[in-house]
């Protein structure tokens, strides 16, 4: 039975990984690409053999993975964006009503930034404000 199925290789630290997709995502690996590629086929082998033993066919052969390069251009803006959120963010993550926001940022627990012209909460303050033994009741101001 000859068996064809795509390889995708991918670097894993100090090693190389080989993962058949089309057969569920079954792997191996090797400390280099080469010996990667030898465990493939040895892999490889043994699907063959477990399908004949069944009686089975061989999947059809398909193409199953790309590989793309895919480029961002992120500035300082963005960078600060990704580690903000609204203040209706923060009120829905901390479980709180906008103004109770407002009021937590007045408080200084919590910290904003102005990024692109709007007040946002950054995410560290929030997870601090989340792990901290809070109080009820309204933050003295």
């Amino acid at each position: 039975m000859l068996l064809s199925a795509e390889c995708v290789l991918t670097r894993d630290g100090d090693s190389w990984v080989a993962e058949f997709p089309q057969f569920g995502g079954v792997a191996t690996s090797g400390k280099t690409r080469t010996d990667a590629l030898k465990a493939a086929r040895e892999v490889l082998t043994l699907e063959a053999v477990d399908l004949m033993t069944d009686g089975t066919s061989a999947p059809r052969q398909a193409h199953v993975a790309e590989v793309h390069v895919v480029s961002v251009d992120v500035s300082d803006d963005d960078a600060e964006a990704a580690r903000c959120v609204t203040l209706t963010g923060a009120a829905e993550r901390i479980g709180v009503s906008r103004p109770r926001v407002t009021a937590l940022v007045k408080s200084g627990a919590l910290d904003v930034r102005l990024v692109n012209g709007k007040r946002m909460v950054t995410i560290e303050s929030v997870n601090r404000l989340l792990a901290s033994d809070r109080k009820p009741g309204r933050p003295r101001v």
